[in-house]
């Protein structure tokens, strides 16, 4: 402690103004870009009324000549900031993972037409919506975190289930194709490929 006393009386002028200047330049960055991404959260807003608080001390020690106080005052200016900082770059980082994960369903959703799979899709989108607003008010929390594991765990699913099901429709046509006339299984039609896979997908629900 005698040791941290002694470093803290050292401190010069030119040290306290420059973390002074840092801790100015990451609360303003933090401001700018709550206000760009148009967030409100009650944490990362305490974080910045702490850091403009803070600021604010250590701006009058300054003026004061009270240096080591001053570079304290910022100190904690510069750390409440980063901490916010840090916790919004979390936040995009969620929201474009969520972002990824909600064109993997677009793709399921337009594939699919197996009711169980509709359903798993259906649960998917409800999990995927719920995080995305979860994570507009506390991106950091647990909660947000488990129901996105939950959702990606539904879409999983709803993937394998679907490449069940079209390698059941394939193995369906593939026969329905070995029963054509020669002619059509050496020149394949585009129509008639497609009529296959109509009839194999219909087969395959009444045998459901």
């Amino acid at each position: 402690l005698l040791d941290l006393s002694s470093k803290s009386r050292a401190l010069s002028k030119p040290e306290a103004e420059s973390l002074i200047n840092s801790a100015e330049e990451l609360t303003l960055s933090l401001k700018k870009q709550l206000v760009s991404a148009g967030f409100r959260s009650p944490t990362i807003n305490s974080l910045l009324s702490r850091a403009e608080f803070n600021l604010k001390q250590a701006e009058e020690s300054f003026k004061a000549a009270q240096y080591p106080s001053a570079f304290g005052q910022a100190s904690i200016a510069a750390a409440a900031a980063k901490t916010g900082l840090n916790q919004l770059a979390q936040r995009e980082n969620l929201l474009r993972e969520i972002q990824n994960w909600k064109e993997r369903y677009d793709g399921l959703a337009k594939a699919a037409q197996e009711p169980e799979i509709l359903e798993l899709l259906a649960r998917a989108e409800k999990a995927l919506a719920k995080t995305a607003d979860q994570a507009n008010k506390d991106p950091n929390s647990d909660k947000t975190i488990q129901t996105l594991k939950e959702a990606k765990l539904l879409v999983l699913e709803s993937e394998e289930q679907l490449s069940d099901w079209l390698a059941r429709v394939e193995e369906v046509a593939k026969n329905k194709r070995s029963n054509q006339p020669l002619i059509d299984r050496v020149l394949p039609n585009e129509q008639k490929e497609k009529e296959i896979k109509k009839q194999a997908v219909e087969e395959l629900k009444r045998g459901n």
